[in-house]
């Protein structure tokens, strides 16, 4: 009798508990669903613009990122970007051109209040991805929190707003960028799209060696009148595409000396025109010795200094053929 007794007692107190815990569950759910998901449900919804603007976004002179990887700060100085931390560097343009497309093209989903609840539920204290813009006149600081890739959402804040932004997960993957992405590599900033002469001057001489113009795609060199269009391009291009073995960014007295030296009597000197008028000056060495600061091998690269570089660059010797060019290469 007492063992019935007990099992009656027992699932008593197992139905009550149920009870209790599905209305604490219920009440939760509720209080949940009253402050986290709040909205602005009188506020008209455009998903076709972005919380910032295009025209802030062409202004911009500053602009510092920070994600999980690290943060990089870029500013733009006399008409080009440099990367001013963790390193100085001529900055990528593509970079900063991926970021303003990224942010131009979000697409608002909901807006949800930004009051200190909603703050921490969707991870904006604790943000994947921060960005802070500086044009002359304004700055906007913007946080992206919870990234949800099941659903393919994100939230995001600007600082100093009292809305919080569910939005489609931002392009680009901003949260994986790192310092290669951010530091421009390229010796020749111009392309043949936006080149409009070339001058190549080799050793001494005050004539050029070779002068290429370019007319909307058409091509013309003063020393050969019969030439392939479509060949000069793809050897200008060869000649643009120069890589680098490593842009020498060391603070060395000793070593900025011997590298002046070096490019005293350069070997080649090329001048760009761009179509905005820019004009671009190079400064290329000969092969040079082995330098202990560099870890280089004996007359294996080369110095190249450019005019829109704050540092110069140092090249394997193979490439010193890309700035001798042969009429047998463009002839038709």
């Amino acid at each position: 009798m007492k063992s019935l007794y007990s099992v009656k007692t027992r699932n008593l107190i197992s139905t009550w508990l149920s009870a209790i815990f599905c209305c604490l569950l219920v009440m939760f759910l509720g209080f949940v669903e009253f402050f986290q998901d709040s909205k602005f449900d009188n506020t008209p919804l455009d998903i076709s613009k972005s919380p910032i603007t295009t025209n802030f976004l062409k202004d911009i002179t500053h602009l510092k990122i920070k994600n999980r990887i690290g943060e990089f700060t870029i500013q733009k100085e006399n008409k080009h970007w440099f990367l001013k931390e963790p390193r100085s560097m001529p900055a990528k343009e593509s970079t900063l051109n991926l970021i303003r497309s990224s942010l131009e093209s979000i697409k608002i989903i909901t807006i949800h209040k930004n009051d200190p609840i909603n703050f921490q539920s969707f991870s904006l204290d604790n943000p994947s991805i921060t960005i802070n813009m500086k044009t002359e006149k304004q700055e906007k600081t913007l946080k992206v929190g919870l990234i949800n890739s099941i659903d393919n959402t994100s939230f995001l804040v600007l600082e100093n707003d009292n809305k919080i932004y569910q939005t489609g997960i931002l392009q680009g993957d901003l949260q994986s960028l790192e310092l290669p992405d951010f530091i421009d590599t390229r010796i020749f900033s111009p392309t043949t799209n936006n080149l409009v002469k070339l001058k190549i001057y080799q050793g001494k001489n005050i004539s050029p060696l070779h002068t290429i113009t370019n007319n909307n795609g058409f091509w013309k060199f003063q020393k050969y009148n019969t030439i392939s269009n479509d060949r000069v391009t793809k050897r200008v291009e060869k000649l643009l595409a120069t890589q680098p073995h490593m842009i020498i960014d060391k603070n060395n007295e000793e070593l900025k000396n011997v590298i002046e030296n070096y490019l005293k009597n350069p070997n080649y000197k090329i001048e760009i025109e761009t179509n905005k008028g820019e004009i671009i000056k190079y400064q290329i060495s000969y092969p040079i010795k082995s330098i202990s600061d560099l870890k280089i091998e004996n007359k294996q690269y080369f110095l190249i200094k450019a005019s829109n570089r704050k540092y110069p660059f140092l090249v394997n010797k193979n490439f010193l053929e890309n700035f001798y060019i042969r009429y047998s290469e463009i002839r038709p």
